[in-house]
């Protein structure tokens, strides 16, 4: 039961925060700025790469370089950074605990239909003393045109990996799914 009293506060303290009315000088989370951190990092490591697509169910791997790595790493880099002051306005936060995770879960979403991102989930892993470490994240994009649409769902597992799944429907073809993954070790 002691393990659980820092959760709780934090849990409490989560709470407490999202009945007040927003705050527009307050911060959200800059998810662009931290992958970019990440990437930056990983750029001046000696991290082999390996690529992983996935297109009609037929697999491909491969070792990457990290030039290859940084490139497919823009998918992440370059979202629109919802925490900037002309789209935080545009999102409600929310957050909540997830017992089966053990993940507390900051997640940002819009009901605005030009928004591309449509929602961001940060999951945080919290340790004996309270502390908090980024786990994985999570983006959910939409962008549509005439007659197609494409949907991203992109998730960064912080330190380990990334993958991209693209859902393209183009008129009335079928939908077709896309995933790629690259992995560091």
């Amino acid at each position: 039961m002691n393990r659980l009293i820092p959760y709780i506060i934090l849990l409490i303290s989560f709470s407490a925060c999202k009945g007040k009315k927003k705050d527009k000088a307050s911060p959200y989370f800059s998810v662009v700025s931290y992958l970019q951190g990440q990437a930056k990092h990983i750029d001046t490591s000696l991290h082999h790469f390996v690529k992983i697509e996935t297109i009609d169910g037929t697999s491909d791997t491969i070792s990457i370089s990290k030039e290859e790595f940084r490139k497919y790493a823009q998918e992440f880099l370059t979202i629109p950074d919802i925490s900037s002051e002309g789209k935080k306005d545009n999102y409600q936060e929310g957050n909540s605990y997830d017992d089966l995770l053990n993940n507390i879960l900051l997640t940002y979403t819009t009901n605005d239909p030009d928004e591309e991102v449509r929602r961001q989930t940060i999951m945080l892993e919290p340790d004996d003393q309270g502390n908090t470490k980024i786990k994985t994240i999570v983006i959910n994009t939409m962008q549509t045109g005439k007659d197609s649409s494409v949907e991203k769902d992109l998730t960064w597992h912080v330190d380990k990996r990334f993958q991209v799944v693209s859902k393209i429907q183009k008129g009335n073809q079928p939908e077709k799914i896309k995933i790629l993954v690259v992995k560091w070790e």
